[in-house]
């Protein structure tokens, strides 16, 4: 079943980050595997960023259940990734759970991702994607402030 829902969502959509979305956004129940989701990444793996890359490969599963998504890490901790210019230290748990909201691009209620530079460390509180012509625009919500970057659509 999931091996269908990635081909539609390949076939439909003609970014990753719209496809993931499209995936979040199928009715009912569904569980990705690691190979589901290298399966799906790996022909972008050369547009992301080689830190969001080897996070992305350490993902071991997806387990979507109505709009709540939890995703199982096989190897949490820190990648340092640039945006915009800027050193940002992302910090993963084992287990990161999120609600997702598919129609807005979005995911909310995050829990289990930390986002800092230098010794800030904030929650994630959520992230939404915004299309901007040939690139997105994000949205990192923490509970201080929202940090807007822009990033090259994959």
């Amino acid at each position: 079943m999931s091996q269908q829902i990635i081909s539609d969502a390949v076939s439909q959509k003609d970014n990753l980050i719209e496809q993931i979305f499209y995936i979040l956004h199928q009715p009912g129940d569904l569980v990705l595997s690691a190979s589901d989701v290298h399966g799906l990444i790996s022909p972008y793996q050369t547009k992301i960023n080689p830190e969001i890359a080897n996070l992305l490969a350490s993902i071991q599963s997806v387990i979507k259940k109505g709009d709540q998504i939890t995703i199982n890490l096989s190897n949490p901790g820190k990648n340092t990734i640039q945006i915009a210019g800027f050193s940002v230290d992302l910090f993963a748990e084992q287990v990161m759970t999120a609600t997702a909201n598919p129609a807005s691009l979005s995911l909310s209620s995050v829990k289990g991702l930390k986002a800092g530079m230098g010794l800030m460390k904030l929650e994630l509180q959520g992230v939404q994607f915004k299309r901007d012509s040939g690139a997105f625009l994000v949205d990192l919500m923490t509970p201080m402030k929202t940090f807007t970057v822009k990033i090259a659509v994959i």
